[in-house]
């Protein structure tokens, strides 16, 4: 099945949710009036309308670093043309099947220079247990990487997609969970799909008495509050990623219309 660059929104389609996928995760979605939105799955809490979305955690590290480096099987070669491989990995997690769904494998290790910096989307996985030091993943067919890999190259690594499972920011930590992705329009109930606003007006929640018109805003510091600080009158923000400008102020524990910069 194929589908567009950009799906055209209504109002409809915009405000509903499902249990069951109807895009690939990470779609763009575009209203006429030109907000931006990508298609995403809840996590495993309630979203509240115009809460800061993040993705979930980044994998465990393994060997090598945070996701990888990690090794082709011991003796194995994967040519060019391979569809489906394992990996040798410390993971010490219980996975279930396709976990790894629309992630990405890419490759980070110089141990192999022609191919360092591609990467290739996760077609499947398998069930992965916390005892097993394989993980058997496999391709979407027309992707392939441009030259042989061997157990010698320690350099593949897995990401998750960061439209799978997004959770709400958790308010004054000391650095975000995961890189922010997006402003639900409308609550959205667990393990639904959904639409993410990405770009454009947004009604967000503010923490604070949001300040002036232009300020630039990010995920907020408080901890007994939510959403959004003023990123001018805010200190200790560092590490907090940007998520667009104020179009309006508000008042401390209601909405501000922000002008969302965050994918377009």
């Amino acid at each position: 099945m194929s589908f567009p660059i950009a799906i055209n929104l209504d109002w409809e389609e915009m405000t509903s949710t499902s249990v069951t996928q109807k895009y690939p995760l990470g779609s763009v979605g575009r209203m006429l009036d030109g907000r931006a939105f990508r298609y995403a799955k809840n996590g495993g809490a309630v979203l509240r309308v115009g809460s800061i979305v993040v993705s979930r955690a980044p994998l465990a590290s393994a060997a090598g670093g945070t996701s990888g480096p990690l090794a082709i099987e011991s003796g194995t070669t994967q040519t060019s043309t391979w569809r489906t491989l394992q990996l040798e990995t410390t993971f010490t997690t219980l996975d279930a099947k396709d976990f790894y769904k629309d992630g990405w494998l890419w490759i980070s290790s110089t141990g192999h220079l022609t191919l360092c910096g591609q990467q290739l989307q996760i077609k499947s996985s398998k069930a992965h247990t916390a005892s097993s030091t394989l993980l058997e993943l496999t391709l979407y067919d027309n992707q392939r990487l441009q030259h042989t890999l061997t157990s010698s190259d320690a350099g593949p690594c897995v990401s998750l997609n960061p439209y799978d499972s997004v959770i709400v920011d958790a308010q004054g930590t000391a650095a975000l969970v995961g890189a922010v992705v997006g402003i639900p329009p409308i609550g959205v109930a667990i393990s639904h799909y959904f639409w993410l606003q990405t770009w454009g007006l947004a009604a967000v929640e503010s923490a604070t008495a949001a300040a002036a018109f232009g300020s630039g805003v990010v995920s907020s510091t408080d901890t007994a509050n939510t959403g959004i600080d003023d990123i001018y009158a805010t200190t200790g923000i560092g590490g907090y990623q940007s998520i667009g400008t104020l179009v309006t102020g508000s008042v401390a524990g209601g909405y501000a219309l922000v002008d969302l910069r965050i994918n377009p």
